[in-house]
């Protein structure tokens, strides 16, 4: 048995994107009432550093895999560079997987596009994208090293400043301590009959972390976890679990009663912990 969440994994990421999730009884957007708004970006120059430029050219809504973000990324180096991003959040939420990476040759220019792929687009936590933040770097195409990566870097769209971005009502709160708070949330089954679980971590810890959970278990059987996500400071992190049928039925669950897991923080840099809890126990009451 395992969940389903999505993190680091790109084939996972690239399924549900395309599948969906919708659940049956979904609660996790009900409290954003506001009119979805396709928000528009002016084209702007948003890196400028290390001979490379990097310009947002425009904001597309069509994309199979979600929101597409339209970049020009100019080499006016001497050396070849592939171009990645770091990490990226859309309105204080990581997102958990921008698929973004340009190769350029010295001298030249690409025309390039970071799609998101994140549970809070496709529940409907997100709906109007305001404000984007976004680290990137550049690495040796022979060497694989990095050679340089960028400060934090910003981009607003017309949204911008009149666009409130809530968060989601209810759940139950496993953890809530040094500034990390851990809320999980019964979503229901979706529609091919998984049991599907909200998990939304909040870090005011002042502390850039990698979160990730061990021990879990479903009923008292162990389940696999897949959480390992990046958590900037002041940014929040929303992910689905789930659990199939199949899974269920082959160690005779009919019902989920509980769910047990334990979570720590560590420092992205160093690594060194900044939070671990104990066993955390979530009663599923339907």
């Amino acid at each position: 048995m395992k969940n389903k969440i999505i993190s680091l994994f790109i084939l996972f990421a690239l399924v549900l994107s395309a599948c969906g999730s919708d659940t049956n009884s979904s609660k996790s957007g009900d409290n954003n009432t506001a009119e979805p708004e396709e928000a528009t970006i002016e084209e702007t120059v948003i890196y400028d550093e290390n001979d490379i430029v990097i310009t947002a050219v425009d904001l597309e809504y069509d994309g199979i895999f979600g929101p597409t973000l339209n970049l020009l990324v100019e080499n006016n180096s001497d050396k070849d560079y592939i171009i990645q991003c770091d990490y990226a959040t859309i309105n204080g939420f990581m997102i958990s997987y921008s698929a973004f990476s340009a190769s350029v040759s010295a001298g030249k220019k690409s025309n390039e596009s970071i799609s998101f792929f994140d549970d809070a687009i496709d529940d409907g936590i997100i709906t109007t994208i305001s404000d984007m933040t976004f680290v990137f770097y550049g690495v040796d195409p022979d060497t694989y090293l990095r050679e340089f990566e960028s400060e934090e870097v910003s981009l607003s769209t017309s949204a911008s400043g009149s666009y409130e971005q809530p968060m989601p009502d209810g759940g139950n709160t496993l953890y809530d301590e040094d500034g990390v708070q851990i809320i999980i949330d019964y979503q229901g089954k979706d529609s091919d009959g998984n049991e599907v679980f909200s998990l939304l971590f909040k870090n005011d810890s002042g502390s850039d972390m990698i979160i990730s959970c061990d021990d879990m278990s479903v009923n008292d059987f162990m389940a696999e976890s897949y959480i390992y996500a990046t958590l900037k400071n002041g940014s929040v992190y929303y992910d689905l679990l789930s659990f199939t049928e199949e899974e269920l039925n082959e160690v005779g669950i009919e019902n989920i009663e509980n769910i047990q897991m334990k979570f720590e923080g560590r420092d992205v840099d160093t690594y060194s912990e900044i939070f671990s809890t104990d066993t955390l126990i979530f009663t599923v009451d339907k």
